[in-house]
């Protein structure tokens, strides 16, 4: 993908700055390219919490055993994050999240379906050679195995499917509702272990839009005996931690994504380094980036676009005939309030301890540092600016609902992307575009159940809402008839990102022409905006990688988003003389060629 040539130069150039680093950046990535002592450390690493497994004997050791895993972000069973509260986005409430799984999605573990049955054979037999790795005979791998992959099994039975998830309403609990949902689970003493101690007490700032899982897990811990949860527990902890161990249990990670894509590749280790040393100690990789490759025209270049996006869509509301005007001016007023940031936000001071030859503890240090500071937000007001888990050297771009605002990584404004010598054309067709596909996320099928402040509440008439479904569902069939070696994807599952790569396109290129002066442009300026648009998303891909996407991935192939957004833009068939009824320029086209839903 043409994303991954920009990381890729990214990395390159700090590769070498990272190395030479005298601070807390530096002592991480020799930490990590420490082999010597990672490989003959091993397993020993681990030997903490496989004890504190092997001990489960009641009810509440395997609570307790829980909770420390979750304080070091090994995620089993549930996962959770700290987030600005959807009907009240001035206060942070605490998310539980469907999760405790290691394929990526439920239906792998409970359809017969051949194709899932073969990834199952192969992914138990990395569950015994990873419990092997523990110091468990080839025996009792195989039978622990066969006892983990029951719960995760268990699991993934009430796992709620993404499709459906995507859009469930989340509900508000108290802790004193959860515990009476989910006694099994205990999460009163999970969480005060962790360092949550207040949450839920007094107030229903515990989130969930899955209370059918949060159930299921109760039934799952609601046993006699711990021998299956000591299996899943030990696989998970190793697991989950293999990446920062020696090769051995590195291998079995890659063997996943090898049973599912069909890659076998393993990332030199300077670039698994870095990776980690960015991952967690973003800001601190982020300033060498900043200083050296991040000049101040691109930033002021990027906001000035985003600036001219937006007056392009609050003129675009005012003529949408199928919204009443009362929602036009509430949607106006939304786009006003939503704020913009770009390049990076406010550093963050890593108080953490981290040294030599420790590539475990330190990377467990980070993991505790963050989840310290997500649970120290709960009792503070909701800070709409802060960045979160957006990286500034990340090449990407987001919409925060909850707060209505969007970030811009400086990652994304680099060559061949972005530059200030390349023509507006070029720049709006590809940074542009992505910048407008950001704001139009405001407005998608979950986006425009956000207020201009980020509260989720029914803000549109009733009228409004049937006529947003309706041109909504053109894309729903569009994208649905769009096949990848037969497989097709799923509309529904991919309409949000769908509506934000239409509209940022239509978006971007009325944008472009009012900055460069409709008059001045040329067929052949055009042309470039649109061809950018579809270099942008120039990539190959594996078959399996593929087939996997189609379940997995909220956003289209890379195909679809070029192909589909342009195919029902009228302007496109104009600057490139497309013949009637030709596949890119159909005689019916999602709203009549201007703009499928904006």
């Amino acid at each position: 993908k043409a994303w991954d040539g920009v990381e890729s130069k990214i990395s390159h150039e700090l590769k070498s700055e990272v190395e030479r680093d005298k601070g807390k950046a530096g002592t991480f990535y020799r930490a990590c390219m420490d082999t010597a002592t990672i490989e003959k450390l091993g397993a020993k690493p681990l030997q903490e919490y496989l004890d504190a497994i092997d001990n489960i004997k009641t009810h509440d050791d395997l609570i307790a055993v829980i909770a420390m895993l979750q304080g070091i972000n090994v995620p089993v069973y549930f996962d959770w994050q700290v987030m600005a509260d959807p009907e009240d986005p001035t206060r942070y409430v605490f998310a539980l999240l469907d999760a405790g799984l290691t394929l990526p999605e439920a239906e792998m573990y409970t359809s017969s379906e051949g194709k899932f049955a073969r990834i199952m054979a192969g992914y138990n037999k990395v569950v015994v050679d990873v419990l092997k790795l523990t110091g468990l005979t080839e025996s009792q791998a195989t039978n622990a195995a066969r006892d983990a992959l029951s719960v995760e099994v268990a699991i993934a039975k009430h796992t709620l499917p993404d499709e459906k998830l995507r859009t469930a309403k989340p509900q508000h609990y108290t802790m004193a509702d959860l515990n009476k949902i989910a006694p099994g689970v205990n999460f009163p003493s999970i969480l005060k272990q962790m360092g949550a101690v207040g949450i839920g007490a007094k107030t229903d700032n515990i989130l969930s839009k899955d209370d059918g899982f949060l159930r299921g897990l109760s039934q799952i811990m609601n046993v006699p005996t711990f021998w299956a949860h000591k299996a899943y527990l030990r696989f998970k902890v190793a697991y989950g931690l293999g990446s920062d161990l020696s090769n051995d249990f590195l291998k079995q990670g890659l063997q996943v994504g090898h049973i599912l894509t069909g890659v076998v590749h393993q990332t030199p280790r300077w670039r698994k380094c870095y990776d980690s040393t960015k991952s967690n100690l973003p800001d601190e990789v982020a300033k060498l980036f900043v200083a050296r490759h991040l000049p101040k025209k691109n930033i002021d270049s990027a906001e000035t676009m985003l600036q001219n996006i937006r007056n392009v869509f609050k003129n675009e509301m005012t003529e949408e005939t199928w919204m009443q005007p009362g929602t036009q001016r509430l949607a106006q007023q939304k786009l006003d309030n939503m704020f913009i940031q770009v390049g990076h936000g406010k550093w963050q001071d890593y108080d953490f301890q981290v040294t030599e030859h420790a590539y475990l503890n330190n990377t467990n240090n980070a993991k505790q540092w963050i989840i310290r500071r997500a649970l120290e937000r709960l009792s503070k007001p909701v800070d709409r600016e802060r960045w979160g888990s957006m990286d500034p050297t990340q090449v990407d771009g987001s919409y925060a609902r909850q707060v209505n605002g969007i970030f811009v990584p400086g990652g994304l404004l680099q060559e061949p992307f972005f530059s200030s010598t390349f023509p507006s054309s070029r720049n709006y067709g590809s940074v542009g575009s992505v910048l407008g596909h950001e704001m139009t996320h405001g407005f998608d099928d979950v986006g425009r159940r956000y207020d201009m402040n980020g509260r989720m509440h029914n803000w549109w008439t009733t009228q409004d809402v049937s006529a947003f479904k309706d041109r909504a569902q053109c894309l729903v069939t569009l994208y649905d008839g769009f096949e990848v070696d037969g497989e097709h994807v799923n509309g529904k599952m991919t309409l949000a990102e769908n509506i934000a790569d239409n509209g940022g396109v239509k978006l971007s290129y009325q944008a472009w022409l009012k900055d460069a002066g409709e008059d001045d442009v040329t067929d052949a300026d055009k042309q470039l905006f649109f061809l950018s648009w579809g270099q942008t998303w120039c990539s190959v891909q594996r078959k399996r990688t593929a087939k996997l996407a189609l379940m997995n991935d909220v956003h289209s192939p890379d195909r679809a988003r070029v192909n589909l957004p342009l195919s029902q833009y009228e302007p496109f068939a104009e600057a490139y003389s497309c013949p009637d009824s030709y596949t890119m320029n159909p005689r019916q086209k999602c709203g009549n060629g201007d703009g499928a839903v904006w």
